[in-house]
């Protein structure tokens, strides 16, 4: 290479190294911005206590309360005259007009006797979604409750779980 080629070379570098390279000599840049919205936590109270009523067992059979508060029985499970039951009352509050999801854990119900099932999940009448207006919502739940054979007579409470969550 020559003398001359060398200098050419040379230049060309010091051309570079002064202005970088020429792919870099029209880069912009910019700060953009971002944001997020963060919910409120959803709240769930119950108002009413879901009450399947007084009934009589005989043999056993089961009793199904559907969210509307209709009552009815299979097997030899009576309900004297008078008898009322009542669906599981509960309010929700959350943000605007998000829709949400609904959960159960199904429950029993233990007394004098063995424990009775009771059955909320899968319950065709209870609803599995709700949307909020004004940030809150309210709905009703039944549920199944199995009398056994010969259960004895007495008072019977537990527990059942709901969960409400956005969509």
């Amino acid at each position: 290479m020559s003398k001359s080629s060398n200098k050419a070379i040379g230049v060309a570098v010091a051309i570079f190294a002064a202005f970088g390279l020429a792919g870099t000599a029209s880069a912009a840049t910019v700060t953009a911005t971002a944001s997020a919205t963060v919910l409120a936590t959803m709240t769930i109270a119950q108002t009413q206590a879901l009450s399947f009523g007084t009934f009589a067992g005989n043999t056993g059979g089961t009793i199904t309360l559907t969210s509307a508060g209709a009552r009815s029985s299979t097997g030899t499970v009576v309900f004297p005259t008078g008898s009322a039951a009542a669906v599981g009352k509960f309010s929700v509050t959350g943000t605007g007009t998000n829709t949400f999801g609904i959960s159960y854990v199904d429950g029993s119900l233990t007394g004098a006797g063995s424990p009775m099932a009771l059955a909320v999940s899968g319950v065709a009448s209870n609803p599995t979604v709700g949307t909020l207006s004004g940030g809150a919502a309210s709905f009703d739940v039944g549920g199944i409750l199995t009398v056994g054979s010969n259960q004895a007579a007495g008072t019977y409470n537990g527990t059942y779980t709901v969960t409400v969550d956005y969509n």
